[in-house]
């Protein structure tokens, strides 16, 4: 199964289960993805989902950084999450 059907799936999962985090976090990935298809004018494959995805994870990162600094702790939490849900999607190191 290819890493975007895995994506379709599990957004339906996440809308039938009523999990409000996943489901905003797959369709921020897919939107993400589907935008990086339109700039390249292809179609993405598994290693390119996974570089957007990581760049994804690296701008949540630095969120989290400029959200403690400015003491949004709820923030911090919000994109704590995401990048778990982000990270169920690539390799493991």
């Amino acid at each position: 199964m290819s890493l975007e059907e895995r994506l379709m799936d599990e957004m339906k999962q996440a809308m039938k289960s009523n999990d409000k985090a996943r489901l905003s976090t797959i369709r921020m990935i897919r939107t993400a993805v589907k935008n990086k298809e339109i700039d390249l004018r292809n179609k993405l494959d598994d290693d390119e989902i996974m570089r957007v995805i990581q760049g994804m994870v690296r701008k949540s990162e630095e969120s989290i950084e400029q959200f403690k600094a400015g003491g949004r702790m709820d923030l911090v939490e919000k994109e704590t999450k995401e990048i778990e849900i982000l990270r169920s999607y690539l390799p493991k190191p």
